[in-house]
C-alpha cells in the first residue's frame, strides 16, 4: 500500500505557499516514490496544477454542519467515525481515499496567534483531533508561532501539538513562544529555517521569455523587483496615494526612474480569490506612477518557480513578501525589506543583516525610499553577506525535510504493521 501524506498550509494562492507544498512533496516523493501526496484545494481553479504536480486532490466535501455535529459527538465519545483518512484542511473524511492517510504534513507559515483568533486555533485544533483518532502522525514544518496572550489561543495550540510527533519554529520568538506558553517543552521544538531555502527556481530559459514577452530585456538592461504587500497596506493609514506604505513605494519607483537606468518589475506574490490583493495593489501603484516605459507588472499566474527564477536574474530586491525574501536570499541577490511582523525582523538577523528593515505599520514608514536608496549604493556589501551567511540556513532547510521524511517512513512501517 502506498503511504499516503496529507499537505496541509499549501496552496496555488500565495507564492510561497506554493514552494513550501512542492517542497515538501518533493523531497517525500525523492525519498519514498510510491507515496501520495494529497491537498485540499481552496479552490477549483486548483485542482489542474495540482494534478499536474502529481499532487492527489479532495475534491468531495460533505456539509460543514455535519461536520461539526460529527466532531461533538465524537468528542462526548457517542458517535465514533471509522478510522478512514482525515483532510485536516477541512475536517471532512477523505472520500476518495479508502484508507488512512498515514502522516500530516502541515508547511502553513502563520496560523496560530493572538492576531490569528480564537476561532481558528480551535478549528485548527478540532481538524487535528479528526487526523488524530484517524491515525496520522503530524509533522509541523517550520513556520511562525505566537504570541499566545490570549489564554483560549494558547489552550487550543497547547492541545493542537500535545500529539504532534515534529514540531519545527523558524524564527526564535516563534521558539520562545510555544516554550513560554508552556504549548510545549523546549526539547520537543525545533529551530529551522524555512524550508523554501530548498525550493528549485525554474529553468532560466523560462523566466527569460516571460520577460521578454513583457517587454524586458534582459541583456539590455538591469531589472529591479519590488514586490507589494496589500496586507501591509490595509494595516498603515490613508487610502490610495495618500498611504504611508504606498507613497514610500511610490518614492522608491520614482527613485529607479529619475536615478538610474533599471526596469522596475511588480511581481504580485499573492492573488487571492474573493478580496482585494497584491495584484490590485499593482494596479494601484501602476496608475499612480509616471509613465516612463520603465515600470512592469507581473501579470498572469506564474509558477513559483517561475517567480524565482525571474527574482534570481534581478540586481535588486525590495521585499515586502516573506517568501520574495527567501527566494532573494536563496539565490543571493541583495535584498532589502519594507515588512511588517517579526518573521522578516527574524529572518534578516539570521542573514546579518536586520539594518535593511523599515516597517511601515509601525510607523517607520518615513523612512523607506532613504534605506531603499542606501541599500542599493550598498547592494555588493548586501551580496557578500548574504553568500556568507545562507549555506548555514539551506542546510537546516534540508535536516528538516529529512526528518520529515523519517517521519513519513515511520508512519508508512507502522502501517505495514498494523495490516
Amino acid at each position: 500500500m502506498a503511504i499516503r501524506v496529507m499537505i496541509v498550509g499549501g496552496n496555488f494562492v500565495g507564492k510561497g505557499a506554493e514552494a513550501m507544498m512542492l517542497t515538501v512533496q518533493q523531497a517525500v516523493t525523492e525519498a519514498i516514490p510510491e507515496a501520495e501526496c494529497w491537498v485540499n484545494p481552496l479552490f477549483k481553479s486548483e485542482y489542474i496544477p495540482l494534478e499536474k504536480h502529481d499532487i492527489r486532490v479532495v475534491r468531495k466535501l460533505p456539509s460543514k454542519m455535519w461536520g461539526l455535529w460529527e466532531f461533538l459527538l465524537g468528542a462526548v465519545k457517542v458517535y465514533r467515525k471509522p478510522a478512514v483518512g482525515r483532510n485536516v484542511s477541512s475536517g471532512v473524511a477523505l472520500k476518495n481515499v479508502h484508507d488512512a492517510t498515514q502522516v500530516v504534513v502541515d508547511v502553513s507559515g502563520f496560523r496560530s496567534s493572538d492576531q490569528i483568533g480564537v476561532q481558528r486555533a480551535l478549528g485548527r485544533w478540532a481538524r487535528y483531533c479528526w487526523a488524530k483518532r484517524a491515525g496520522n502522525l503530524f509533522v509541523f514544518m517550520p513556520q511562525s508561532w505566537g504570541p499566545f496572550k490570549n489564554r483560549w489561543v494558547r489552550l487550543f495550540t497547547r492541545f493542537m501539538l500535545r500529539d504532534a510527533d515534529l514540531v519545527y519554529a523558524r524564527e526564535e520568538s516563534s521558539f520562545e513562544h510555544l516554550v513560554e506558553s508552556k504549548c510545549l517543552q523546549p526539547s520537543r521544538v525545533e529551530l529551522s529555517a524555512d524550508i523554501a531555502f530548498a525550493f528549485h527556481p525554474d529553468s532560466p530559459g523560462e523566466s527569460r521569455q516571460i520577460l521578454s514577452d513583457m517587454g524586458i530585456d534582459i541583456d539590455a538592461k538591469e531589472y529591479v523587483v519590488i514586490t507589494p504587500n496589500m496586507r501591509v497596506y490595509e494595516r498603515t493609514a490613508g487610502e490610495g496615494k495618500n498611504n504611508t506604505y504606498l507613497s514610500g513605494l511610490l518614492e522608491v519607483i520614482g527613485y529607479f526612474q529619475e536615478q538610474t537606468d533599471c526596469e522596475v518589475l511588480l511581481v504580485p506574490h499573492e492573488q487571492s480569490i474573493g478580496k482585494p490583493n497584491d495584484p490590485q495593489l499593482c494596479e494601484k501603484i501602476v496608475d499612480l506612477v509616471p509613465d516612463s516605459g520603465q515600470v512592469f507588472t507581473l501579470s498572469g499566474k506564474p509558477t513559483a518557480a517561475e517567480v524565482k527564477e525571474i527574482i534570481s536574474g534581478a540586481a535588486f530586491v525590495v521585499a515586502s513578501r516573506y517568501h520574495s525574501l527567501v527566494a532573494a536570499l536563496s539565490r543571493r541577490v541583495p535584498a532589502v525589506v519594507i515588512g511588517w511582523a517579526h518573521k522578516y525582523d527574524a529572518l534578516l538577523k539570521r542573514v546579518n543583516l536586520e539594518r535593511w528593515n523599515v516597517d511601515p505599520v509601525r510607523g517607520e514608514a518615513h523612512g523607506i525610499a532613504a534605506m531603499v536608496e542606501e541599500g542599493w549604493n550598498c547592494r555588493d556589501e548586501i551580496r557578500a553577506t548574504i553568500e556568507d551567511a545562507v549555506p548555514e540556513l539551506e542546510a537546516e532547510a534540508g535536516e528538516a525535510l529529512a526528518r520529515m521524511v523519517e517521519v513519513v517512513k515511520k508512519a508508512g512501517g507502522a502501517s505495514a504493521e498494523n495490516d
